[in-house]
C-alpha cells in the first residue's frame, strides 16, 4: 500500500510540475510572438492561432471583415474565432456576432496598440486568468461568433478536471460548415455605443422563463426568450440542465458580456441573464470612459 501510494503521489507530481512547464512555454511563445510581429516587425494587428486547431472555410474572411472593429472601437480589445458555448446544440446561426468580456483561450486577433497595454506585465505562467482580470478588461470585449471558426483537433496538456472538462465540452463544439460573406455586413452594430443598447432591447422584450427546466419544456412561436440567474451558482446549475459547459473564467460566464450569455436553443435565441443585467449594462459603460474610451463607428444596425 505504501508503494503504491508513493508512486501514485509521485505521478501526480510529475504530471503538474509537466503541465506547469508547458504553461510557461506556452506563455513564453505567446510574449515572443507577439513581440516578434506587433514590434520587430511593426504589424498593426497580430492573430494567434494554436496548431491544433481546424479552421472554417470562411475563417480569414470572418478575421479580415471584422479585423476593422479593432480600429473603428477602442472597447473592442480583440477579434476571436472562438465561442466555448459553441456546441452544436447552441450553435444555430452561421452569422450571429457578439460581444463578449471574457477573453477567449483560441484563435484570437488584438492591436498593436492593446499589446502596448500587456507586454510589460505579460506573465511568465498561464497568461489566462491574468488576461481575464477586471482590472485589465476595464469594460472592454472581444467579437465572437456564434458558430466556431475553430475547433480544437487535440487536447493540449490538461489538468484531469480541465481533461474532463475538454472531452465533455470542448470536444463537441460545432465547426461552422456555412460560410458566411462577413465583407458585405454592417458590423457596426457591434461597437459598444449601440450594442448595449440593442442588446438592451432584445432582452427586454424576449419572453422570461423561469427555470432551465421551463426552457427545455418550452414549445412557443421562434423568437426570443430568457432565464435569469441570481448568483454563479445559479448559472452553473443552468448551465449543467442545459448542457452548457460549466466552468467559470475568473467568476464569469464563459463567452459571456457582463453576464449575459447568448445561444442558439432549437428556434430560439436564448438570453441566459443575471437579474441586474439592465444595470450592468450601464455600468460598464461608465468603465469604458474612465477605463479606455469607448468610441464607436458611424455604421447603424
Amino acid at each position: 500500500t505504501r508503494t503504491t501510494t508513493t508512486t501514485t503521489t509521485t505521478t501526480a507530481t510529475a504530471k503538474k510540475k509537466q503541465q506547469s512547464s508547458a504553461l510557461s512555454t506556452d506563455a513564453m511563445h505567446h510574449r515572443w510572438s507577439l513581440s516578434m510581429i506587433l514590434e520587430a516587425l511593426s504589424y498593426s494587428k497580430a492573430m494567434v492561432i494554436n496548431d491544433y486547431l481546424d479552421v472554417a472555410f470562411d475563417f480569414f474572411d470572418y478575421l479580415q471583415a471584422a479585423s476593422g472593429l479593432l480600429d473603428e472601437d477602442s472597447s473592442i480589445m480583440c477579434i476571436s474565432a472562438w465561442n466555448e458555448n459553441g456546441q452544436a446544440d447552441f450553435a444555430k446561426d452561421s452569422g450571429s456576432l457578439v460581444r463578449s468580456d471574457v477573453f477567449p483561450d483560441y484563435a484570437w486577433m488584438i492591436s498593436s496598440d492593446f499589446w502596448r497595454e500587456l507586454k510589460g506585465e505579460w506573465p511568465s505562467s498561464d497568461w489566462r486568468p491574468w488576461i481575464n482580470s477586471r482590472e485589465l478588461i476595464k469594460g472592454r470585449a472581444c467579437i465572437i461568433p456564434q458558430v466556431c471558426r475553430v475547433t480544437v483537433r487535440k487536447a493540449p496538456l490538461l489538468s484531469a478536471a480541465d481533461q474532463q472538462l475538454f472531452e465533455q465540452y470542448i470536444a463537441k463544439i460545432k465547426l461552422n460548415k456555412n460560410p458566411v460573406k462577413f465583407s458585405v455586413m454592417d458590423l457596426g452594430f457591434l461597437a459598444k455605443s449601440k450594442y448595449d443598447a440593442y442588446i438592451d432591447q432584445l432582452i427586454a422584450a424576449s419572453e422570461t422563463l423561469e427555470s432551465a427546466a421551463a426552457v427545455k419544456a418550452y414549445r412557443g412561436k421562434p423568437g426570443d426568450i430568457k432565464v435569469l440567474y441570481d448568483g454563479t451558482s445559479t448559472y452553473v446549475s443552468i448551465a449543467r440542465s442545459l448542457g452548457l459547459p460549466p466552468n467559470l473564467k475568473q467568476g464569469h460566464p464563459p463567452a459571456s458580456y457582463n453576464g449575459i450569455v447568448t445561444i442558439g436553443y432549437g428556434t430560439w435565441r436564448l438570453f441566459i441573464a443575471p437579474t441586474d443585467w439592465e444595470k450592468r449594462l450601464a455600468h460598464t459603460e461608465e468603465k469604458v470612459r474612465s477605463g479606455s474610451g469607448g468610441g464607436g463607428g458611424s455604421q447603424s444596425w
